[in-house]
């Protein structure tokens, strides 16, 4: 059973049924506990909503915000690398170096080495010639060429920003 505080609370808070507030207000005016008590929590209530709360002084909250503002500047920064990206450039270069590699093997002539001889694993020959035409080098070449002048140009924008900072 509820204390008649808290019945009170609830009435003035207005978390009762309709059925409870008929019943309460009926209890603060024929009994006179209940009516007393009503009005100490009444005015209890007037008091907390009208008071008003402490704030720090406008010194304290801008020490607090300059020393969060200096230990994010000691720490250093963090440069991130997307090794999506650093996978596909080794990718790339992996494969071009075993493609090389393995069209180097198959142009060798065999025959020189005397009884050496390449076993037959029933695979067709590649005709590389093909595959890789004098356009597709000079896509290579000059997508290597574009590489390589960005990576220049990203070493000396570094260079050139190190030496504006000092």
């Amino acid at each position: 059973m509820k204390s008649i505080e808290q019945t009170l609370w609830e009435y003035i808070d207005g978390n009762c049924t309709a059925e409870e507030y008929e019943k309460i207000s009926n209890l603060i005016v024929t009994d006179e506990a209940y009516s007393q008590k009503y009005h100490e929590l009444l005015n209890l209530n007037d008091q907390l909503l009208n008071i008003e709360l402490e704030e720090p002084s406008m010194g304290f909250t801008y020490n607090v915000l300059a020393s969060i503002r200096e230990e994010e500047l000691r720490t250093p920064l963090k440069t991130s690398i997307n090794r999506n990206i650093i996978g596909g450039i080794s990718l790339f270069f992996v494969s071009t170096i075993l493609i090389l590699l393995g069209y180097t093997l198959y142009n060798i002539n065999w025959s020189g080495f005397g009884n050496v001889s390449i076993p037959n694993l029933g695979f067709k020959p590649i005709h590389i010639n093909v595959i890789i035409t004098q356009s597709v080098k000079q896509g290579f070449l000059y997508f290597d060429l574009i590489l390589f002048l960005y990576f220049i140009n990203t070493f000396f924008r570094k260079k050139q920003a190190i030496s504006i900072t000092k």
